[in-house]
C-alpha cells in the first residue's frame, strides 16, 4: 500500500501538468517569458482519418425533368408509341373483344384497340389495332380490306390529323369521336 501512494501522486501530478499545459495554449505568448520548447509532434497512426479543415461544399442536386411514357401497352398484345412530333393534351385507349357470332371472328379477329389523341378538344390522331389469331389471318385481312399494316398477328391502321380535319363538319370535337367508339361496343381502358 505504501508503494501505491507515490505512484498515485506521480499520476496525479502528470495529469495536472497536462491539464495546465492545455489550458494555457489558448493564451497569447508573453514576450518577456523564457522560451518554451515544444515536444516533437507525434505521428497520427495510418488507421485514423485526417481531420478535415474545410467545410464540404454543398451542391444542389440536378433537377430531373419528369419523364413521360410515350408508349401504350395494349393489354400485353401490342404496344404503340406516341407519334413523333404530335402535340396532344389527351390520349384515351379503347378496347373490344370480338364476339364469336361476329362476321370478323370467322376471319380470325379476336381483339380491337383504338388509341385516340386530342388537342384542344379536337381529335388529331388515332391508332386502330386489330389482333388476329394468326399472322396469316392478319395478312389476309390487309389484302382484302386494302388498309393497315401487318405487324405479326396485328393489323395497325393510322388515322392522321388531315382526316379528322376533313370530318370536322360531321364530328366536330374529340368527345364525338369517343362517343362513336363507345357506341360501337368499345370500352375505355387505362
Amino acid at each position: 500500500m505504501k508503494k501505491l501512494i507515490p505512484v498515485l501522486l506521480v499520476v496525479l501530478m502528470a495529469a495536472a501538468l497536462f491539464a495546465g499545459c492545455s489550458a494555457n495554449s489558448d493564451k497569447p505568448a508573453d514576450p518577456t517569458a523564457s522560451p518554451v520548447t515544444e515536444a516533437p509532434a507525434t505521428e497520427v497512426p495510418a488507421t485514423e482519418a485526417p481531420v478535415e479543415t474545410e467545410a464540404p461544399v454543398e451542391t444542389e442536386a440536378p433537377t430531373e425533368e419528369p419523364t413521360t411514357d410515350n408508349t401504350v401497352n395494349l393489354m400485353d398484345m401490342y404496344t404503340v408509341i406516341d407519334p413523333e412530333g404530335l402535340e396532344y393534351d389527351t390520349r384515351r385507349v379503347f378496347y373490344s373483344e370480338t364476339p364469336e357470332d361476329d362476321f370478323f371472328y370467322g376471319s380470325g379477329l379476336r381483339h380491337s384497340f383504338n388509341v385516340i389523341y386530342g388537342k384542344d378538344d379536337k381529335a388529331v390522331y388515332m391508332y386502330s389495332v386489330s389482333v388476329f389469331e394468326t399472322e396469316e389471318q392478319a395478312a389476309a385481312y390487309v389484302e382484302e380490306e386494302e388498309t393497315g399494316t401487318v405487324d405479326g398477328n396485328c393489323v395497325v391502321t393510322v388515322t392522321e390529323t388531315s382526316f379528322f380535319e376533313m370530318m370536322a363538319s360531321m364530328i366536330p370535337d374529340l368527345q364525338g369521336w369517343i362517343d362513336n367508339l363507345l357506341t360501337s361496343g368499345m370500352t375505355e381502358i387505362d
